[in-house]
């Protein structure tokens, strides 16, 4: 029965994140942006809290959570939380089971960066510029946990989340290691991401 339950769970949780992600798409398509409501948190309660909430929802899974220094800024708790549930969500589904996946908050003076890092096959340098584009997806030789289960629209949400708070998102794959590093300014103006041409 727990079985079965955390198996309906997890198809819940993939159910939303696409629809999430669809909608969020369609916001961005129309001109207004993705809404961002900006507030003085702590990006390290954002990170723990996902990462609990991720045990629960897959308790075979070993997920390792470090935190150096502050990160503490003017961010939307809610889509980095987002951000780093679709980061983590790759993460799992491109590793094998018995793989530990890292996030790493880091302290950068000006800026926080949120590290989502696991071993697993490697992104070919060729695909590493697509996989930000809409409807595209990682190698789907690569899976162990449903990862080409989506629509393709993840990691380009995750861009627009970090563009909306005028940071970046970086990747880097290799030796059977990838690195997702979300990276956010402290301080960033209120408002909507720019308008996207899509």
């Amino acid at each position: 029965v727990a079985r079965a339950l955390e198996v309906l769970n997890t198809s819940a949780q993939r159910a939303r994140r696409m629809v999430n992600d669809i909608l969020d798409f369609t916001r961005a398509g129309l001109g207004g942006g993705i809404p961002m409501q900006l507030a003085d948190i702590d990006l390290a309660e954002v990170v723990s809290q996902l990462v609990a909430e991720t045990r629960t929802v897959q308790p075979g899974r070993h997920i390792a959570l470090e935190v150096d220094g502050s990160a503490r800024g003017h961010f939307d708790g809610d889509r980095v939380a987002q951000a780093l549930s679709n980061l983590l969500g790759n993460a799992l589904a491109y590793s094998p089971p018995d793989e530990t996946v890292t996030l790493r908050v880091t302290d950068h003076h000006h800026e926080v960066r949120v590290e989502v890092k696991n071993r697993g096959p490697t992104i070919p340098p060729e695909v590493l510029p697509m996989l930000f584009k809409p409807f595209q997806r990682g190698p789907a030789t690569g899976g162990h946990g449903g990862g080409g289960r989506s629509v393709g629209l993840g990691l380009f949400i995750v861009e627009q989340i970090a563009h909306g708070h005028r940071g970046r998102i970086e990747v880097e794959s290799q030796d059977g290691t990838t690195c997702f590093r979300l990276v956010l300014p402290r301080r960033s103006p209120s408002g909507r991401m720019r308008a996207l041409t899509v």
